[in-house]
């Protein structure tokens, strides 16, 4: 689909060169081309702390989980040594709430991470298509490459044993 998109902003812009202009619309032409280029770079990089503050929340989610299980863990060999039968069956039906509930917002947040990704990435090859379409872009300032972004994998499940 960027590359349809790609296909008419070329026309459009090569039927617009083709027409006489003169030198105040060419100017006027290329500084909104240029303020464009500069707005989608802007949000690009955006993009790239907002994804990094949705991984680094994902992964305090993520210590937080295993900290709280490492605690239930402990609290439930300390109780196993003194409850017994049915307070225990009730201990360890709490202890899987807790868990479910902690790996559901784990899951929460590493689904958000990903459809953040997932935009990120259409919005960077949006970008991309739109940069090669720019009439500047044989200008060696306004060079863009993508040295950054690489594809992640999907969300992991957790799983406890």
């Amino acid at each position: 689909m960027s590359q349809v998109l790609q296909q008419t902003s070329k026309t459009t812009d090569i039927e617009w060169w083709k027409t006489s202009r003169s030198l105040p619309e060419i100017a006027e032409h290329l500084e909104r081309a240029l303020k464009e280029k500069q707005e989608l770079q802007h949000r690009y990089a955006e993009l790239l702390q907002e994804n990094r503050q949705l991984s680094s929340r994902c992964a305090k989610a993520d210590a937080e989980l295993t900290a709280e299980r490492l605690l239930r863990s402990e609290e439930a060999l300390q109780a196993n040594g003194r409850v017994a039968g049915r307070q225990q069956a009730q201990l360890a039906a709490r202890e899987k709430l807790l868990r479910d509930e902690f790996e559901r917002k784990v899951q929460d947040l590493q689904l958000e991470l990903n459809k953040e990704r997932h935009l990120l990435a259409k919005r960077f090859e949006k970008m991309k298509a739109e940069a090669a379409g720019c009439i500047c872009r044989g200008n060696s300032n306004h060079s863009f490459e993508d040295t950054i972004y690489t594809a992640q994998p999907k969300a992991l499940r957790i799983t406890y044993r």
